[in-house]
Parts: C-alpha cells; sequence; structure tokens
C-alpha cells in the first residue's frame, strides 16, 4: 500500500534570505546618505564659521574706529595727564579704578605710552561706575597721587591689587590707599589730606560729568584724538596710531 506522499512546502529559506539581504543594503544604503548629509552639513558649518572668523579678521583693524565726538572736551594743563604733554597724539581713556576691564586694560595702555615714547600721550579722566562701591575713593586716591606727582605709579597699583579692596568698606579701601601712598615715598598725611578735599571730590565729579554728557555707558572708554576707538589688543592700538600719525 502506497503511504500517501507528505506534502512538500515550498522552500522560503532562500527568498527569505534574499529578502532580508534588500533590507539590509536598504539601510546601508540609508546610512550611507545619512552619512553624506551630515558631512556636507557638517563643511558648510565649518565653510560658514571660517568665513566669519576671516571676515572678522580681516575688518578688525577698521572696525575698532568709531565716530569722531565733536564735543570732547580739549585737553587742558588741568588734566591728568600721562607722557609727553606735547605728544602728537592723545588717548583719552575714560575710566574707573574698580573696573575689571580697565585692570586688564592698563598693560596694553602702559606698552602703548611705551613703544611710542614722546609720540603718544594719555589723558586720564574719572568715570566711576554707581555699581562699584570703591570707584569713587579709588579715583580720589588716583587724584591726590596725581597732585603729588605720582598719578602712572598709583594707577597701576590700584589696578594691580583692585581685588584687594573692591569689596570692603570705604574706610578700609582709604587705609590701602594711605598704604599704597606710603610705598610710593608720598606724604601720607599729605596724600590724606588731597584724597579727602573737596577739590578731589569736585575733580571727580567733573570728569564724570563730562562722561555724562558724551552719553558714555561703559569703562573703559577710549579716544584716539577726538575719534571712539574700541581696540581689542595692543596690535588694534598701533595700526589706529600709526594711520593717524600717516595722515598728519
Amino acid at each position: 500500500m502506497e503511504m500517501q506522499k507528505k506534502k512538500t512546502l515550498p522552500d522560503t529559506s532562500a527568498s527569505s534570505s534574499w529578502q532580508e539581504n534588500i533590507k539590509k543594503q536598504q539601510r546601508s544604503d540609508g546610512m550611507k546618505k545619512y552619512i553624506i548629509w551630515a558631512g556636507i552639513i557638517a563643511v558648510c558649518v565649518v565653510a560658514l564659521g571660517g568665513l566669519i572668523y576671516f571676515a572678522n579678521k580681516s575688518t578688525g583693524a577698521a572696525s575698532v574706529a568709531g565716530q569722531v565726538e565733536s564735543n570732547l572736551p580739549k585737553v587742558t594743563s588741568d588734566d591728568i595727564i600721562v607722557g609727553n604733554p606735547k605728544a602728537s597724539e592723545t588717548i583719552t581713556e575714560y575710566g574707573d579704578m574698580q573696573c575689571p576691564a580697565c585692570a586688564q586694560y592698563n598693560p596694553l595702555v602702559n606698552q602703548v605710552l611705551d613703544s611710542y615714547k614722546g609720540k603718544v600721550r594719555l589723558v586720564f579722566r574719572f568715570f566711576p561706575l554707581p555699581q562699584h562701591q570703591n570707584a569713587w575713593v579709588s579715583a580720589e586716591a588716583a587724584y591726590a597721587a596725581w597732585k603729588l606727582g605720582k598719578f602712572p605709579e598709583m594707577k597701576d597699583k590700584l589696578f594691580d591689587s583692585q581685588a584687594d579692596w573692591e569689596s570692603i568698606p570705604n574706610a578700609d579701601a582709604q587705609s590701602k590707599f594711605i598704604g599704597f601712598a606710603k610705598s610710593l615715598g608720598l606724604d601720607q598725611t599729605k596724600f590724606k589730606t588731597l584724597m579727602d578735599s573737596q577739590a578731589a571730590k569736585a575733580f571727580v565729579q567733573n570728569d564724570d560729568n563730562e562722561a555724562t554728557s558724551l552719553a558714555l555707558n561703559s569703562t573703559p572708554t577710549f579716544f584716539l584724538g577726538n575719534k571712539l576707538i574700541v581696540p581689542q589688543s595692543l596690535t588694534d592700538f598701533k595700526t589706529l596710531i600709526d594711520a593717524d600719525l600717516k595722515n598728519k
């Protein structure tokens, strides 16, 4: 008796394997497309960043020169002047002795004066910002040192030690400033008298009024001649000064 043959099911293993391979290929192709597009986007981002960087770099020297300020007060013998009083180039700084940015710029300004000795002078005018609790007393201390012939040295000492006195009470700050005066060889009694004088207060107030009338709102603010400048480095300072010297 012939046994009924078992019904043979079609062999689907080859078809299944083929379909799986197709899916794998599709996934692989999709991943390749994703990688390609991601690469293209990354290249575009890098290229755009490079363009922005080089655009800023190439226009840096031009962008640091600003508008002419026709109302900038003329320099007089009543101004605090560092360097040759008859120098052909004048940098005017409206600064706050407690301003961290002013402290950071101070070495640059000193380097400029050293690099252009006799050709560039600094006119320093006080602009004590209201958020700095010892801005006024430090300005008055700098004024007292100026009257006694040691403004540059006191300016450097105040900026270099800013962290030591910026947050202490006014009276304690003044005591520190008297100590600075002593270290500079100044008569402490004369220094304290000048620092506490109405003349010191009036001098600082006058500079502050000037800054307000010019609508200044930050420190340090620099002018080269009567042109507002925003130098970011020693190179910027030099570029601006050299260009101005060529025009004279």
